[in-house]
């Protein structure tokens, strides 16, 4: 998830909404879209659709001596979610 001018906001599998599904984009690929399905019918909660979250949890990571190169950047602080509402 991102605010735009903040990337590091993860949350889990289990904090989607209930029940949900995921469709990656390719089968090698780690992108793709979540869908929270509702009765009959499934919403994409896409890269610019609004949700509302609760902060779990802010953590300041070590910086790494060492960074592998084909990591992510490090995060100098990182937020954990609480279930989503998709209003």
């Amino acid at each position: 998830v991102s605010l735009g001018f903040f990337d590091d906001i993860y949350i889990p599998k289990h904090h989607m909404p209930d029940p949900s599904h995921y469709v990656s984009t390719t089968s090698t690929s780690k992108t793709g879209t979540w869908y929270w399905d509702y009765g009959e019918e499934s919403f994409a909660i896409g890269d610019s659709e609004e949700i509302k979250f609760a902060v779990q949890s802010v953590s300041y990571p070590p910086i790494p001596v060492e960074q592998p190169k084909d990591s992510k950047p490090f995060a100098p602080m990182v937020v954990n979610t609480d279930r989503i509402y998709v209003p």
